[in-house]
């Protein structure tokens, strides 16, 4: 048997020799230290080149024709060295990553978008519409001109600013720290009438030189697709803490349903789960986004964006206005209507409708006597509280927000009240949340609450309707398409 003194002895050896062995491959490691061969970062130069420099700007700043100015800058374009000089980037006036900024003597314009208009049912020439918030409401203007820059055309053409349209009312409220929604207007000249000018500068005085340069927009339909169906423009997204991702892809996928094309949204800050089902969406070629921000300058952090989003409540409602404006220009000549609706709406056809064409369908049988068409198609809001689905036996999981929401408030609102509609887009000019501002020809046509309805998803302005409640699962005609579609989704997010 191995003495028991034998085996201590031979124990504190062997102790001995690791401590010996370990004290030496640390000075050893030290001396000669050991290194991975590489380390797992990104290897690849991606320094651009100047024509990657001029898509991406031309990708960050919509408004800014900056391939444009990059052509041009350099050719000695303007009346002359001392009339309206080509627009210099160092002299453009940026307020944020999305206006740029004129002012007139006491009036401040920060400019959004300019937007060529030639559609069929206006009288005069073509315009050139321009959005941009200002700071007053009055309708009281000094003089501006628009400086319009063809391609090819050394000098530009200048012809005055003829109309300011507000895009809301002072009786409605307001503020003196806040921005006003403007569409202003340039009719072009009558020996241009059958061109489009590739940008445009507001200016004081007819030939200064420009602090601002709008790329004018005109988005023709692509690949010989002609103009028809619908698009469905989406507000500023400012979802930074809660995510919204299951309710986003219910209501997408609804949208595709019944009938939607394309979405186009605006988004300001959102929560990482949602980027990731914007992003899918964008792939697919259904969604637009268009990052956005407050007109003032907020800066886009979430939390004091949702602290001014929730205690600021005009300066909101205002700084919506402009995408809902922008996202109807942007599609004149892709699709017959726009919707502006919000993520808690659904504009739902009842009965034996399944989709907006059957809508559209029963609208132009039915046109007020003396009306070609009508300028929108407006349905009476619904509200739907946070009441669990009952009177069905689907099993139905609890993310699908609209398919467990299953009954409403006994009434309607009253026509006009909180509706929302369907937008002509040869006859619509401006564009509020809830109705056309500004048209030609026929007014809206309200559909009746027993054909079509809008489907609002919170809690009803009155409280005391809260209880009155009847059961409205129209919806349900949906479920198996809607689930099937949003659990795909779902599946390849990897959210389940």
């Amino acid at each position: 048997m191995f003495p028991q003194r034998c085996f201590y002895i031979l124990a504190v050896v062997i102790l001995v020799e690791l401590f010996i062995f370990s004290i030496a491959w640390y000075v050893d490691s030290i001396s000669n230290p050991i290194y991975p061969e590489h380390l797992k970062l990104d290897t690849l130069v991606r320094e651009p080149t100047i024509e990657q420099m001029i898509e991406g700007v031309d990708q960050e700043l919509h408004n800014l024709p900056f391939q444009l100015y990059i052509q041009n800058k350099d050719k000695g374009y303007g009346i002359n060295s001392t009339c309206a000089q080509y627009p210099n980037i160092l002299h453009i006036k940026f307020h944020n990553n999305f206006y740029q900024e004129f002012e007139n003597l006491n009036v401040t314009f920060e400019l959004f978008g300019a937007y060529y208009d030639n559609r069929t049912a206006f009288p005069d020439h073509p315009v050139i519409r321009v959005l941009a918030m200002v700071n007053q409401i009055e309708e009281k203007f000094p003089t501006s001109y628009c400086q319009l820059w063809y391609e090819k055309q050394k000098e530009p053409f200048i012809v005055p600013i003829t109309k300011y349209f507000p895009i809301w009312f002072k009786y409605w409220g307001g503020n003196p720290n806040v921005l006003y929604p403007f569409l202003i207007t340039c009719v072009l000249p009558r020996n241009k009438v059958s061109e489009v000018p590739q940008s445009v500068s507001i200016v004081a005085e007819e030939c200064e030189r420009a602090t601002n340069h709008l790329k004018v927009i005109y988005e023709s339909p692509t690949r010989n697709i002609t103009k028809g169906g619908f698009a469905v423009c989406l507000k500023n997204l400012v979802f930074p803490f809660v995510d919204i991702s299951a309710r986003l892809v219910e209501w997408m996928e609804m949208m595709r349903i019944l009938g939607a094309q394309e979405v186009i949204a605006y988004s300001i800050t959102v929560h990482p789960n949602v980027t990731k089902v914007i992003d899918y969406y964008k792939e697919q070629g259904f969604l637009r986004v268009y990052p956005h921000s407050y007109a003032r300058g907020e800066p886009v952090f979430p939390y004091i964006m949702r602290y001014i989003m929730k205690h600021h409540y005009l300066n909101k409602v205002l700084n919506e206005l402009l995408p809902y404006n922008d996202c109807f220009y942007r599609n004149l000549y892709k699709y017959d209507y726009v919707a502006c609706i919000d993520l808690d709406e659904v504009i739902m056809p009842l009965g034996n409708w399944t989709s907006w064409y059957d809508i559209v369908e029963y609208a132009e049988e039915h046109k007020r006597p003396g009306c070609q068409t009508h300028v929108s198609l407006c349905f009476q809001n619904i509200y739907f509280p946070n009441y669990e689905k009952e009177g069905t036996d689907l099993i139905i999981p609890k993310y699908f927000h609209m398919l467990q929401h299953v009954r409403r408030v006994e009434k309607h609102l009253d026509v006009g009240l909180g509706t929302k509609c369907l937008h002509n887009t040869n006859y619509a000019i401006m564009l509020h949340h809830h109705y056309c501002f500004k048209w030609l020809g026929c007014g809206p046509l309200h559909i009746n609450s027993t054909l079509a309805q809008l489907q609002h998803y919170r809690d009803p302005v009155d409280q005391r309707t809260m209880n009155l409640t009847i059961l409205d699962d129209n919806i349900l005609r949906f479920h198996k398409n809607l689930f099937k579609r949003s659990m795909r989704v779902f599946y390849e997010l990897n959210f389940l």
